[in-house]
């Protein structure tokens, strides 16, 4: 049984190793849902069963060891820091914030913008917000998938996104 787990771990470590890391572009996206970096990323996927991803994170240490060795969906971006403080504002603020995006304009967006470290351009970010709801909340998305997509649409817009500086 201690052989199979080792082969395991062998196996999961290398082919995390072996990702690619994306060639920089305009559109931001994490390798992993709610429940985080691990072997259950990598098993599960970004849309999968979180509650099977967080349990098999948990499991043998895995997470904290990809954490520390970098492996297993783990390595992160600047702009991943920030992602996660906005998934939580936007899980406890979700109605809203896709009511302001809907209208353009609003407190929330305002906070988005804050998040990113926009300077005063929230009315342009709502705009631009606004111009892309449907890709936004393109059906049942998780809140993870909706921070993605607020920061690609972001990003893809040079005129706001170099005012944004923690977007790099």
């Amino acid at each position: 049984m201690n052989k199979i787990l080792i082969v395991l771990l062998t196996l999961v470590t290398s082919f995390s190793f072996a990702q690619k890391k994306s060639e920089k572009s305009q559109a931001f996206s994490r390798a992993y849902g709610l429940a985080g970096c691990g072997l259950g990323s990598v098993v599960v996927g970004k849309s999968g069963g979180q509650i099977f991803a967080a349990t098999t994170n948990s499991t043998f240490y895995n997470q904290m060891f990809g954490i520390s060795a970098g492996t297993l969906n783990c390595v992160d971006s600047p702009t991943a820091e920030f992602a996660g403080r906005m998934d939580q504002f936007i899980m406890v603020n979700r109605s809203q914030v896709q009511g302001d995006i809907a209208r353009g304009n609003g407190e929330t967006i305002a906070a988005l913008g804050s998040f990113m470290g926009c300077g005063q351009s929230s009315a342009q970010i709502g705009q631009e917000l606004k111009a892309n709801y449907s890709t936004i909340f393109a059906g049942d998305v998780e809140v993870n998938e909706v921070t993605d997509s607020v920061i690609s649409v972001i990003k893809s817009n040079p005129e706001i996104s170099k005012e944004c500086n923690l977007l790099g």
